[in-house]
C-alpha cells in the first residue's frame, strides 16, 4: 500500500497494487482514519469507507469483477458503457506500465553492455598502472647490487684506510 498527497484535490491517496480492496482501520486507541475521513462509523472493514471518500478502482481486476457484477444483474447499460469501457482503460495503463517497463529495462541492457565492455579496459589500465613485473624488478635489484658492490670495492681499493685513519 502507498500513501501520498494529491496537491490538485488537496486530498490524500491511499493505492494499492493488491486487486483486493483496501482493509483501512484505526489502530487501538487511535482515530486518525477517521479524523480525516476516510472510514465512516458505518460496517466493520473493507466496508467501512466514509460516503465522504472516493474510492476508485483503476486497475484490470477491478474492472473484471465490476463487469461480473454488472452481468449477474443483467444491467446492459453499466455493461456496455461502463465496465467495457473500464476494462479498456485498465488495459491501456497495463501496456503503459509494460512499455515504461521495457524502457527501463532497454536502458538497463544498454548499460550493463557498457559495463561489460568497460570493465576489461580498466582493470588493464590499472594492471599497467599498479602491477608488478617481478622478473624485470628482481633483474633490476641485482644490477644495482652488484654496481654497488663495485662501487665500495673500487672505492676501498683507491682510499686505503689505515690504522692511523681509525685512531683519528
Amino acid at each position: 500500500m502507498k500513501a501520498g498527497l494529491d496537491p490538485v484535490k488537496n486530498s490524500v491517496t491511499l493505492s494499492t497494487t493488491s486487486p483486493h480492496q483496501l482493509w483501512l482501520e484505526d489502530a487501538p486507541e487511535s482515530s486518525v482514519l477517521r479524523d480525516l475521513g476516510v472510514i465512516g462509523g458505518v460496517g466493520k472493514p473493507p466496508f467501512n469507507i466514509s460516503e465522504n471518500a472516493d474510492s476508485t478502482g483503476g486497475s484490470l481486476f477491478d474492472m473484471v469483477t465490476y463487469l461480473r457484477d454488472q452481468l449477474f444483474q443483467g444491467d446492459t447499460i453499466d455493461i456496455g458503457g461502463g465496465a467495457l469501457k473500464g476494462i479498456d482503460l485498465a488495459q491501456s495503463k497495463l501496456v503503459d506500465a509494460m512499455s515504461d517497463l521495457g524502457a527501463q529495462d532497454e536502458r538497463l541492457q544498454v548499460t550493463m553492455r557498457r559495463i561489460a565492455y568497460e570493465v576489461p579496459q580498466l582493470q588493464e589500465q590499472n594492471s599497467k598502472e599498479v602491477d608488478l613485473d617481478v622478473a624485470k624488478a628482481i633483474t633490476d635489484l641485482k644490477t644495482l647490487e652488484q654496481a654497488h658492490k663495485a662501487a665500495l670495492g673500487a672505492a676501498g681499493r683507491i682510499i686505503q684506510p689505515t690504522l692511523l685513519d681509525f685512531l683519528r
